[in-house]
């Protein structure tokens, strides 16, 4: 008498790697389409022993009215303890994310009547979509070829989740946009770290979404942003010729502090900015010699020096008149002494004092 398959409990058997890439459904990995499928076969309560005769197709209802994909036949399949295994490969366009489930149909392998289908058909849950992709090509086997594309064309995308923290959190994650061409690190949603891949800029957010930190590969600075309206607060970079500059802004965006090192020669300099002004109130600068400068500020971006305290072979201290910046008194050494020279509004010498007259020292005052 013909043995008629009752029924089948199946369930899909993949690799570990497969099996990890199944929890990333919509990303395109070169794993084939082939799948491995073992099954339970019983008839009249009994476990089946030998060969049968098996067809499998892929539908996407329960009911299975809708086929999505060829009909595969196997014959003479070996069935031991009611447990057969099989290789199934469906091609391409049958597992694209959508629900699936596997229909089998079975009859005795010395028949060649007709087949028996078993019921229900099988539900294809995430493991098999280790197989699908939003289709792009094909990938050759070379060591050159993406293992996942971003996106579905080479035109322009909307920005898309390449990597989400699970169903539960989909917008914690990895993000790509197409525009500005940017890998975004999202947190509930929004951006923490945003790279773009077109100007190599990575700019750092706060957790209300605010740009915080700045770190610009192209110019070499990292910069500290206002989170509010994004102006800088504070940099770190480079003066053009290799010489690192720290700069410091107000709430207006004006300079109030620079340190770097000159762009040619050795030194550096340290400007204390006038308020509303691109002019230095105070400016330290050490290269040949040491000098400190004090500036006033006589309008909008202007200044007039008044002070100037030099570190050079001839040490002075210089007070300039703060109308015309004319020359008003000079305190240097000169061959170990000290020299000072009193001047008038109109720029001449009027008095002169040093202490390098033998034992003593002079005074010398001169009239109009």
């Amino acid at each position: 008498m013909k043995r008629v398959p009752k029924s089948v409990v199946g369930r899909l058997l993949v690799s570990g790697m497969a099996l990890l890439l199944g929890l990333l459904p919509g990303v395109s990995f070169g794993v084939g389409t082939a799948m491995t499928y073992q099954g339970q076969l019983e008839y009249q309560s009994v476990l089946a022993d030998g060969a049968f005769d098996l067809q499998f197709e892929v539908f996407s209802d329960a009911g299975a009215t809708t086929s999505v994909s060829a009909v595969i036949t196997l014959d003479d399949v070996a069935v031991v303890d009611g447990i057969f295994t099989v290789e199934l490969d469906f091609g391409d366009g049958v597992f694209t994310g959508a629900d699936r489930w596997l229909q089998i149909s079975a009859r005795e392998g010395s028949s060649v009547g007709t087949y028996t289908t078993l019921s229900p058909a099988q539900k294809l849950n995430a493991t098999p979509y280790a197989l699908y992709a939003e289709k792009i090509g094909p990938l050759a086997p070379t060591d050159n070829d993406p293992m996942i594309y971003m996106l579905e064309s080479g035109t322009i995308n909307d920005p898309k989740m390449i990597l989400s923290h699970s169903p539960s959190f989909p917008n914690w994650g990895v993000q790509y946009s197409d525009v500005p061409d940017t890998l975004d690190f999202r947190h509930s949603g929004a951006v923490t770290w945003s790279h773009s891949l077109l100007s190599g800029v990575t700019t750092l957010f706060d957790s209300a979404g605010n740009p915080e930190i700045r770190l610009d590969s192209g110019s070499q600075r990292i910069a500290l942003l206002d989170g509010a309206d994004g102006d800088e607060h504070a940099s770190l970079g480079q003066n053009g010729s290799g010489g690192g500059v720290l700069r410091t802004y107000d709430e207006d965006g004006d300079q109030t502090l620079i340190a770097g090192s000159f762009a040619t020669g050795d030194g550096g300099l340290i400007n204390l900015h006038l308020a509303n002004s691109i002019w230095p109130g105070v400016a330290m600068t050490a290269q040949s010699s040491g000098v400190i400068e004090l500036n006033k500020s006589t309008g909008t971006d202007t200044f007039i020096r008044t002070v100037r305290l030099d570190g050079d072979t001839s040490p002075q201290l210089i007070l300039y008149d703060d109308i015309d910046g004319t020359t008003a008194a000079n305190l240097f050494e000169s061959g170990g002494a000290g020299n000072l020279y009193l001047y008038n509004d109109a720029g001449g010498l009027r008095l002169w004092m040093t202490g390098d007259s033998g034992d003593g020292g002079l005074i010398n005052v001169r009239n109009a």
